[in-house]
C-alpha cells in the first residue's frame, strides 16, 4: 500500500513516536498492533497474543518470536446478536490474561476491532467513553470505523449504567 507520494504507507496505526511499526501501549502490559508480528517493537517479548481476526494469520514462528501462547478470539461483532456483550466478554478475558504478562492484541490491521477492544479496556479501567477516546487520540491512532465505534459506545453505555446502578444499590443499602 502506497501513499500519494509513492512511499509505503503504514498498514497499522502509529504510536506517539510516529513509528508505524510499533505496537502502542493501551494499559500496562497490554499493547495493540496490526498483524505484522515481525515488526512489533515491544519493551519485552510478548508472552500472550490475542488474535481478534476471523482466522489466525501464519505469522507466528514460536522459535524466533518466542510467543508463549496465541489466543484466537475472533471479534466478529457484525455477526453477533449482542456485539456489546461480546465485547464485554472479550474485555474480561483479556483482563484475566494480562496480569504479569506482556500481551498484544491484534486483528488484521490493528484499527477497528483492535481499536474497539482497546477503547473498551480503557473504559473498564475506569475512564468514561469521552476520556477513553481522548486517551486513544493522544496515541495518534485513527479511531475505529463507525460500526466498531458504535459497538464500543454501546459497551461504554452499559458500563456506565452498571456503575450507576451499583451506586444506587450502595446508597439504598446505607439508608436501610
Amino acid at each position: 500500500m502506497t501513499d500519494p507520494t509513492g512511499r509505503t504507507a503504514p498498514v497499522w496505526p502509529a504510536d506517539t513516536s510516529g513509528d508505524a511499526h510499533r505496537a502502542w501501549r493501551v494499559l500496562p502490559g497490554i499493547f495493540a498492533a496490526g498483524v505484522r508480528a515481525d515488526a512489533w517493537d515491544l519493551p519485552d517479548r510478548p508472552t500472550e497474543v490475542v488474535c481478534l481476526s476471523r482466522t489466525v494469520p501464519k505469522v507466528y514462528d514460536r522459535s524466533t518470536r518466542k510467543i508463549v501462547r496465541v489466543h484466537h478470539r475472533p471479534f466478529t461483532y457484525w455477526e453477533s446478536a449482542d456485539p456489546a456483550g461480546l465485547l464485554g466478554e472479550l474485555v474480561e478475558e483479556i483482563r484475566d490474561l494480562a496480569p504479569g504478562r506482556q500481551l498484544v492484541l491484534h486483528c488484521t490491521l490493528g484499527l477497528d476491532r483492535t481499536g474497539a477492544v482497546a477503547l473498551a479496556l480503557l473504559v473498564r479501567q475506569g475512564l468514561t467513553a469521552d476520556q477513553a477516546v481522548a486517551a486513544y487520540r493522544t496515541r495518534r491512532v485513527r479511531l475505529p470505523a463507525l460500526d466498531a465505534l458504535d459497538v464500543f459506545l454501546s459497551y461504554a453505555s452499559r458500563q456506565a449504567l452498571e456503575a450507576s446502578a451499583g451506586d444506587v444499590r450502595q446508597g439504598a443499602a446505607s439508608c436501610g
